[in-house]
């Protein structure tokens, strides 16, 4: 009668995930190099029809013209921004789950948790992840819409800096988390250091290494392909428009989807601050009220109370975090009065559009 050797066989599977990390770290930069292939031929194909066949406007193509090297740093701090904030909407979920467990489920004991709670757990973590990743990406789709109608050359400038950025992104992130995994790994296989100091260590790694590989990478592939495809789309129909009706639609058009955008990228950051109540020392929520914190003392109505418990420093539940646009208001009030009376017009114009869509758009509670 043949005896199975689960123990055995649970060291030979896990050799075998690690073979299997190892070959998705591999493969995942071909998936986003295909996706920078396809990039690339659309971001010529608008630099061929702004440039009319590279007979003008070709000196716009430079790192000398402002609006093309301010597209550079803007595409990269895109790709920046969308890889941290996919890596919370997964951390999101599972604080909340975490929280689900530590009120219906006893870990102490040796009743098993019922097929509906483990059901509830994966809801919890499903519903998260899903929620946030839908507002992250609306966030890049209407930060894309935005940028192509502010100025073209700015905009093919920021759809490169997306491809090389999200390339080599991606291929760090994929080779990064897959490392870590493996390194958990070979601590519980090879080395029977489980349940040690230096396997919680892993373990922590881990925590890090899953959402890199297995949603802040791939997720890149997307990113790139929909920002491009849509930027092609885009940036026709904004020189369309300039050209027919002047630079003031185009730019009251990008003002009203970098309204979008912000505010989806709000709601993703509420739900961070959401999860990180768990934890008062987690380092992003203390960050952001320090920063309140300030401008409260600086004299701006709109910032946080704090009150300490043994945790460390939370959101007391009466909390107002600051209104984006209405700092966004108060910083482009600080400009004007830097400014000559001629140069004030256009600048009053963005204050006025902050302060109303304060009113519209905000990230308080």
């Amino acid at each position: 009668m043949l005896e199975p050797n689960f123990e055995r066989s649970k060291d030979l599977l896990e050799e075998n995930d690690g073979a299997g990390n190892t070959f998705k770290a591999t493969a995942k930069p071909v998936l986003i190099g295909t996706a920078v292939v396809g990039a690339t031929t659309m971001i010529f194909s608008i630099i061929m029809a702004l440039t009319n066949g590279l007979t003008t406007n070709v000196d716009k193509l430079s790192l000398l013209h402002a609006p093309f090297f301010l597209g550079l740093i803007t595409g990269g701090a895109m790709i920046y921004w969308f890889t941290g904030a996919s890596t919370q909407a997964v951390t999101t979920g599972a604080y909340r789950a975490v929280e689900f467990i530590k009120a219906n489920i006893k870990l102490d004991s040796a009743e098993k948790a019922s097929v509906a709670d483990s059901k509830k757990v994966v809801e919890i973590c499903t519903k998260y992840a899903q929620k946030g990743m839908f507002n992250i990406f609306l966030a890049v789709f209407f930060g894309t819409l935005t940028f192509a109608f502010v100025e073209p050359f700015f905009f093919i400038g920021y759809l490169i800096s997306i491809a090389i950025f999200g390339l080599y992104q991606a291929i760090f992130m994929a080779n990064a988390g897959a490392a870590w995994d493996n390194a958990k790994k070979i601590v519980e296989v090879k080395l029977k250091q489980k349940g040690t100091p230096l396997h919680d260590a892993t373990v922590i790694g881990d925590t890090v290494g899953d959402p890199f590989k297995d949603t802040s990478s791939v997720a890149m592939n997307p990113v790139i392909k929909f920002t491009t495809l849509f930027g092609l789309l885009a940036v026709e129909l904004a020189v369309s428009l300039t050209r027919d009706q002047g630079t003031g639609l185009t730019h009251l058009l990008a003002l009203a989807f970098f309204a979008v955008s912000r505010s989806t990228g709000c709601e993703s950051d509420r739900s961070k601050r959401t999860a990180s109540r768990i934890e008062g020392k987690n380092a992003i929520q203390l960050t952001w009220m320090a920063f309140c914190v300030v401008l409260k003392g600086r004299g701006f109505s709109r910032a946080v109370s704090l009150e300490k418990s043994s945790a460390g420093f939370t959101d007391c539940g009466k909390t107002r975090f600051c209104s984006c646009f209405w700092v966004a208001q108060r910083f482009t009030a600080a400009i004007l009065a830097s400014f000559s009376a001629t140069a004030m017009k256009p600048l009053r114009v963005a204050a006025r559009a902050t302060r109303f869509f304060s009113n519209l758009f905000s990230c308080s509670q």
